[in-house]
């Protein structure tokens, strides 16, 4: 029998740049050291380039206050968030990372509720969980949910369309994600990008969501207006290409995906931003 995944098996793994705001960064890492149920064993911080006097500050201050947990990763360059992840990534040495995004605050019970996962789920590789949206911190956005499929079945089916995780709940053996090259940058879509390559790399049940919130991401239109350009629909059709090319997508299924994707992010932006809501999010 395996070893249950306990807290020491997690390293969380975060990147920040120089537009990421201190405070923001500060709720963040106090959200998964101290305010979870469950301790885990590191926090790599990737460091995307240069960044200002503030957040670096503040990251001093939080490597001082959790001694010998946080370990912060200075690239010299600007390289992105896939590449800042796969740098970040060499630097584990537990069995589980858990993502987490520097603006977002996990619930106390996330790492929990992962863990509980892994340990009763057989060849479990990647976990993810539901988040709610807010604009500024303590103002949840209406009850506004976004949940996802939750066997590798539906999970399976769903990412035909979209990515079937939501990016910063997500946890995964280090060793599934290695296993297909890591991330891999393919614009605002190096996630959905990751899942698909180890979906389509085994048939076995590898992935699960719950329905459970683990997270509150940071919301607004500016989060929409990122999927609102000529430059992502390209990303877009390029994803959906090698989709029919692995075999993932029919025909009929890519001609689908792209004339509704289109649509969506060639609508105005506060248009896309009520057509999220109102279509592909749940009030709880």
């Amino acid at each position: 029998m395996n070893k249950l995944y306990t807290g020491s098996d997690i390293t969380i793994l975060m990147s920040v740049y120089k537009n990421s705001k201190a405070k923001e960064v500060e709720s963040a890492v106090n959200s998964v050291l101290d305010e979870q149920s469950i301790k885990v064993k590191r926090a790599i911080i990737v460091l995307d380039g240069s960044i200002n006097k503030e957040l670096e500050d503040t990251l001093d201050e939080l490597s001082s206050r959790y001694h010998n947990i946080i370990q912060l990763i200075r690239l010299k360059n600007n390289v992105g968030l896939a590449t800042a992840l796969t740098e970040g990534l060499q630097y584990v040495d537990t069995r589980l990372v858990a993502r987490m995004d520097s603006d977002d605050i996990a619930v106390y019970s996330r790492f929990e509720t992962q863990l509980e996962m892994f340990n009763n789920i057989k060849n479990l590789g990647i976990a993810g969980g539901a988040i709610d949206e807010f604009t500024t911190e303590g103002m949840y956005s209406d009850g506004v949910v976004r949940k996802m499929p939750l066997s590798d079945k539906s999970i399976r089916k769903f990412a035909k369309f979209r990515s079937p995780f939501n990016h910063p709940t997500v946890m995964f053996l280090k060793k599934t994600v290695n296993s297909v090259g890591g991330y891999q940058k393919f614009g605002n879509l190096e996630d959905y990008y990751l899942w698909l390559r180890i979906l389509n790399s085994t048939t076995s049940n590898i992935s699960c969501n719950t329905d459970k919130v683990l997270v509150h991401m940071r919301g607004g239109e500016n989060m929409y207006s990122r999927r609102g350009n000529l430059k992502y629909l390209k990303k877009v059709i390029q994803l959906k290409r090698w989709m029919l090319k692995n075999d993932m997508i029919s025909f009929l299924e890519y001609i689908l995906g792209i004339t509704i994707n289109g649509i969506v992010i060639m609508m105005p932006n506060k248009l896309r931003t009520i057509f999220y809501h109102k279509f592909l999010r749940s009030k709880n």
